[in-house]
């Protein structure tokens, strides 16, 4: 368990249970039944203090991917967005890309989930600021069909503004090796966007695989595993147009 989500978690319980004048906001037991329901809109937020008591909301994929760059406000250990990422980001989430949407959790894959698709039973959960070990043993061969799991998941996508950093710490322990890479292949500042958003398809092991020191020679390698996939293509031009 991090340290940020022990705190987090210690945060939590201290604000459910300072005051019996108001009903506890981290009820996991309240929201037991919320899978696959509407979740209200996240309200406004001050980014001049950290709130004490997390709400279950959602936003607009918009919205979330704004948000995202400044969720190194609400967690100590996320450092702030570098404009690489930025651009990665924003050319991974594009309206004109394969849609994925913050709040998935999809039978891709066994349970996808996430505005990346990080893979089960961990994937997100392993920034969970409550107990769920026994919850990621249990997720059995296919955690998509284990209820728990999917609660457990939809839970911590929807708890806002945390959330929105614990995919952000996942992202980039999925990706981040890459810019290493890209860098010692000798890569330009500019190219590292493409390093990610490739590898964000490909995993770390699949784009070290296919880089080279030319960026553009990476990028048709890429394209040429998939020759067929219009999917890719867009997000090669959208890189392109950074």
């Amino acid at each position: 368990m991090k340290l940020f989500s022990s705190i987090l978690f210690l945060l939590l319980f201290l604000a459910n249970t300072a005051s019996a004048e108001f009903t506890p906001v981290f009820d996991l037991d309240v929201y037991k039944s919320r899978y696959l329901m509407s979740y209200p809109a996240c309200p406004d937020i001050d980014y001049n203090y950290c709130p004490v008591e997390p709400v279950f909301c959602q936003l607009n994929l918009d919205e979330y991917v704004e948000q995202m760059f400044e969720a190194h406000n609400f967690n100590p250990d996320i450092r702030t967005i570098r404009s690489y990422e930025r651009d990665a980001i924003m050319v991974i989430t594009s309206a004109d890309s394969i849609g994925k949407r913050p709040y998935d959790v999809v039978r891709t894959d066994c349970g996808a989930h996430g505005l990346f698709h990080f893979q089960p039973p961990e994937g997100i959960l392993q920034w969970a600021p409550w107990d769920v070990e026994d919850i990621i043993e249990n997720a059995g061969d296919c955690a998509y069909f284990n209820q728990e799991w999917v609660e457990a998941v939809d839970h911590l996508l929807h708890l806002y503004p945390y959330g929105i950093g614990y995919q952000l710490l996942e992202w980039r322990e999925r990706v981040s090796g890459a810019v290493s890479s890209a860098r010692n292949a000798g890569w330009p500042r500019n190219r590292l966007s493409w390093a990610l958003a490739i590898t964000n398809s490909t995993g770390v092991g699949g784009f070290r695989q296919i880089l080279r020191e030319d960026p553009e020679e990476t990028v048709r390698l890429y394209l040429e595993q998939r020759p067929g996939s219009h999917h890719r293509q867009r997000r090669i031009e959208a890189l392109r147009r950074l």
